[in-house]
């Protein structure tokens, strides 16, 4: 579970109790999340918690993705600079 899913299902559990205004809660889940995450949502103007939640989990797992490809790129790089250096 990522912690976009997380968010969502400890933000549920909390609002399900709450008697507020739509508005309200979509701002309450927008401020919630994470700045990065946050502002590239809020730059959609999402009209539910549902699509800002689509949005965040889309933004987080194509950012995870491009993490862990840049991580292991360098970690080949820093392979490679290490063999030439020995050999």
């Amino acid at each position: 579970m990522t912690s976009v899913e997380e968010y969502h299902e400890a933000f549920d559990y909390i609002i399900s109790r709450l008697q507020l205004s739509y508005d309200h809660i979509l701002s309450y889940f927008l401020g919630g999340l994470k700045k990065e995450i946050q502002m590239l949502v809020r730059m959609f103007q999402p009209n539910s918690v549902r699509k800002a939640f689509t949005l965040a989990k889309m933004y987080e797992a194509s950012n995870s993705q491009f993490v862990t490809s840049t991580t292991s790129v360098k970690q080949n790089k820093s392979t490679t600079n290490n063999k030439s250096l020995v050999g």
